[in-house]
């Protein structure tokens, strides 16, 4: 949407803030409609199930995927070898070969790693011979080669903040497969201390490791909206824990007026951020939090003066009322049957504060979800809107 659109003055915070005061006080609410999306926007989850394994075998089978390793030894290794350019390792000729095939009847998320499993100490067998690993090398200084089925190898960028390294991920369609080439050599600025030195016997080897999900998994909403943290004014906050909430990060839109405009029910609405939000029965899920860009009009809160959210008369209206059904005044504004479907019960805190002149919005973040209501009042609403 364009940051031409009309200028957006947060309601959300002033529509949630709630204060201690006559109960008995008529409450007149200009209203703006706020809730979290609770399935995603053009993206799903579609998995099943979640198996790793690496293995010392010629086949590792994980759900209906199966890696074959097509070597006449099983063992990734390399003992006493010299530093060495790129192009030269990728001109050597010990060459592994691995296909990975999808037996199943559903497509499949995977991902191939290669784990260093050197041990100082242990025996290996090199080349029919039994070796003791006097001095293992580490990952980062062992280059990989890759051909996946007909391209060009590539030379694989080590990841410090991986325990191994990623060969290849993705999703494989149904009865379908992959071949893979793989070369390794020692990097060219490996220190002395991992070459060849009098009898020691420096050692890499290496495993093979499949990881499998049945489905294909792609980004929810949230996702692709946390990935964003730090532009168009979208920060991560930390809150400490409350009364009713574990500590948490959520991640607001913030500034006078941030690009977060969305499409929703036809109408234009504003993405205030990300928020981990308890479905009602305990458990968090990141969800996405709109509000309408234009209010609804003047409504009364309730008809019997009663400042509690969850009887109030504009919290059925929102809920389960005209505006919920599209009926009555609503039947053009109201919710449609598609934008339904993208929400779903999510827990409201109603705690309060007795004054808003002397507090800071973390100290509002805080009282709201705590427990300080009137004698009798719930602390929390369960609904969707």
């Amino acid at each position: 949407m364009s940051n031409g659109s009309k200028r957006f003055v947060d309601k959300f915070d002033r529509l949630k803030i709630k204060y201690k005061k006559d109960p008995k006080k008529f409450i007149m609410s200009v209203v703006s409609i706020v809730f979290v999306l609770a399935l995603t926007i053009g993206s799903s989850y579609a998995y099943l199930t979640y198996i790793s394994k690496t293995g010392n075998t010629t086949k590792i089978e994980a759900g209906t995927l199966a890696l074959t390793f097509n070597n006449e030894s099983n063992a990734i290794t390399m003992i006493d070898a010299l530093p060495m350019s790129d192009n030269q390792g990728l001109d050597g000729e010990n060459e592994y070969e691995f296909t990975v095939e999808n037996t199943g009847s559903l497509p499949a998320s995977y991902v191939i790693t290669l784990d260093n499993t050197c041990v100082e100490g242990k025996s290996y067998t090199i080349d029919g011979n039994s070796i003791n690993a006097d001095r293992c090398v580490p990952s980062q200084y062992i280059k990989v080669g890759l051909k996946i089925d007909s391209d060009e190898y590539k030379v694989l960028e080590y990841n410090e903040n991986e325990a191994s390294y990623i060969l290849d991920a993705g999703s494989m369609n149904a009865n379908s497969s992959k071949s893979y080439k793989m070369k390794l050599w020692l990097d060219y600025d490996t220190p002395n201390d991992y070459n060849s030195q009098g009898n020691l016997n420096i050692i890499y080897s290496g495993k093979l490791g499949l990881s499998y999900e049945q489905g294909i998994k792609t980004p929810t909403g949230a996702d692709t909206i946390i990935a964003k943290v730090g532009t168009d004014g979208l920060v991560a906050e930390e809150h400490q824990a409350t009364e009713q909430l574990e500590a948490v990060t959520d991640y607001r839109y913030t500034g006078a007026d941030p690009n977060n405009y969305v499409s929703f029910n036809n109408e234009l609405w504003r993405i205030i951020g990300v928020f981990p939000t308890d479905d009602g029965t305990g458990t968090l899920k990141n969800r996405i939090k709109i509000i309408r860009n234009e209010s609804i009009g003047n409504l009364s809160w309730d008809d019997d003066n009663i400042n509690d959210w969850s009887t109030a008369n504009l919290q059925e209206l929102l809920n389960s009322g005209d505006y919920y059904n599209r009926t009555g005044d609503y039947s053009s504004t109201g919710l449609t049957e598609e934008a339904k479907r993208m929400i779903n019960d999510a827990k409201w805190y109603l705690g309060g504060s007795s004054s808003y002149n002397d507090v800071t919005t973390g100290m509002f973040y805080e009282r709201e979800r705590g427990t300080d209501v009137y004698s009798g009042r719930p602390t929390s609403f369960i609904g969707e809107v």
